[in-house]
């Protein structure tokens, strides 16, 4: 009787370890930053995943590098549509920039600021933050 308790304690906490080693744990906050677009359409915030996981299929935010071999020279471009539809664009050519979005991840929140119509929608500032806080 002793061994039988015995053995049905150990099968118990055995299947207790394995069953804990397979649960993620997940701590610490989350923050879904939706896209925000200014009035005069110059500055522009949010979180790739607070865009992609937004209740609307409006949101999107985005920065590519594109490099071009044959021409030699590098751009970036960032893009970004709120919930209620309003888009920007703008692109760049300034090395800090490109370098901001070559450091991007799936948990970025940016920053851009873009100049006016004027001057040709350009990226003239961006600033990326990888937080664990973004993450998917």
């Amino acid at each position: 009787m002793t061994a039988k308790l015995h053995k049905l304690i150990g099968t118990a906490m055995l299947g207790l370890a394995l069953f804990s080693q397979g649960l993620p744990a997940w701590a610490g906050v989350a923050v879904r930053k939706e896209v925000y677009i200014s009035p005069s359409g110059t500055d522009v915030q949010g979180s790739l995943t607070g865009a992609r996981y937004s209740k609307d299929s409006e949101q999107y935010i985005y920065c590519s590098h594109y490099r071009n071999s044959k021409y030699n020279n590098s751009f970036a471009y960032c893009g970004a549509r709120d919930k209620r539809g309003k888009y920007v664009l703008c692109s760049s050519n300034d090395p800090r920039i490109i370098n901001a979005v070559k450091g991007m991840t799936d948990s970025s929140d940016l920053r851009i600021s873009i100049s006016s119509p004027t001057t040709g929608y350009l990226c003239t500032e961006l600033t990326v933050s990888n937080e664990s806080i973004y993450l998917p």
